[in-house]
């Protein structure tokens, strides 16, 4: 009996896969977005930022508002400069959105 609901579960999981996969076009793209980390990124953080711009979740810059020096991934800005930041990027793509 557990073998079915195991089959059964990998087949609808399956199932699944191949409709996001066929049918991933018709969702959203993002217009613009900035992933924002409050503090010192460790590697933790930029491995998981990797991980999913290697899935294609988006295609944003991550904005580190911390002291520091940036790096070819990281975007390092003092607080007062978060906000020029983030309405240079609003003005960019023609409004704050929702």
């Amino acid at each position: 009996m557990g073998f079915f609901v195991l089959i059964g579960f990998l087949a609808a999981y399956g199932a699944l896969s191949v409709l996001w996969a066929g049918l991933g076009w018709l969702l959203p793209g993002m217009k613009g977005c900035a992933v924002v980390y409050m503090g010192t990124p460790n590697e933790g953080v930029c491995r998981r930022y990797r991980w999913l711009r290697g899935l294609g979740l988006f295609s944003c810059p991550l904005i580190a508002v911390t002291e520091g020096e940036a790096t070819e991934e990281i975007e390092v800005c003092g607080r007062e400069e978060l906000l020029a930041r983030l309405t240079w990027e609003a003005e960019r793509f023609g409004g704050a959105g929702t």
